[in-house]
């Protein structure tokens, strides 16, 4: 009989320590988690147009201050 384990996605804050450390693969996790929220959101609060450059500059924040999550 095989048995399959899967693992769960890690946590937020695991991805964020990880990425803080240099992990850009945890850190384009993180994004890819987020980035459809945050757009939708943005567009609710802007133009689409608008959301775009929103979305950009929010995870360019993040990633600059990871260190500090």
């Amino acid at each position: 009989m095989n048995m399959v384990v899967t693992t769960a996605d890690p946590s937020d804050e695991a991805l964020a320590a990880r990425a803080a450390a240099g992990d850009d693969l945890a850190f384009e996790t993180i994004v890819e988690r987020y980035q459809r929220r945050i757009f939708r959101l943005a567009s609710r609060l802007t133009s689409d147009t608008e959301a775009a450059d929103v979305l950009q500059e929010t995870f360019l924040q993040i990633y600059r201050h990871l260190s500090s999550f």
